[in-house]
């Protein structure tokens, strides 16, 4: 469906895969994710590791990711509104230890890191 390497722009994914809305950096559909969205400034090991931030539908959309075999479609930011197809992916677990999320914090310059997302490449 999706071509590596290439610019997809946020509505295109948003028409191919659905999902509740056209910014979740996991849409959902039917209590399954159908995509990953991440922006590398937020999320510096993306796409192995994807930092999730504070609010309840960021983090349930984080564990229903850890916890989905379906792979999704991942997409990294690369400029004014388009994102790039990077492969499909699926998770592999996620970490909310305190020590951990401190480091990620850290990584990504961020205070609000709840959770950490394992994802692994199935392509």
């Amino acid at each position: 469906m999706f071509q590596r390497k290439r610019l997809y722009s946020r509505r295109e994914i948003h028409d191919a895969l659905g999902g509740g809305s056209i910014q979740s950096y996991l849409p959902t559909v039917d209590g399954r994710v159908v995509a990953g969205c991440f922006t590398t400034n937020l999320n510096p090991e993306a796409p192995n590791r994807i930092f999730a931030g504070d609010g309840p539908i960021i983090r349930s959309s984080a564990h229903l990711a850890a916890s989905q075999r379906e792979p999704f479609p991942v997409f990294l930011k690369r400029g004014n509104k388009q994102f790039e197809f990077i492969g499909n992916f699926r998770g592999a677990g996620i970490d909310e230890n305190p020590n951990a999320l401190q480091q990620a914090n850290r990584r990504s310059n961020r205070t609000d890191v709840t959770a950490i997302l394992t994802l692994e490449r199935v392509d």
